[in-house]
């Protein structure tokens, strides 16, 4: 894969992050993960690897409600 096309996947996916911030995805106490992965994969068309959903869930805290 050469650099373009892994920038665009990275920017397409900080914009995803950053509309699911303003629409207050990571505020809620739901399943958010489910919720937000439910998100990435159905804009992508593709399912995220299982070992991306379990980093992710390690290596950040579980969105929350303020």
């Amino acid at each position: 894969m050469d650099n373009n096309s892994e920038r665009t996947r990275k920017e397409i996916l900080d914009e995803m992050v950053e509309t699911n911030q303003k629409l207050g995805l990571y505020d809620e106490p739901y399943d958010g993960w489910d919720l937000i992965f439910a998100e990435i994969e159905g804009s992508l068309h593709s399912e995220l690897p299982i070992r991306v959903k379990n980093w992710l869930r390690n290596k950040f805290y579980s969105p929350v409600k303020k």
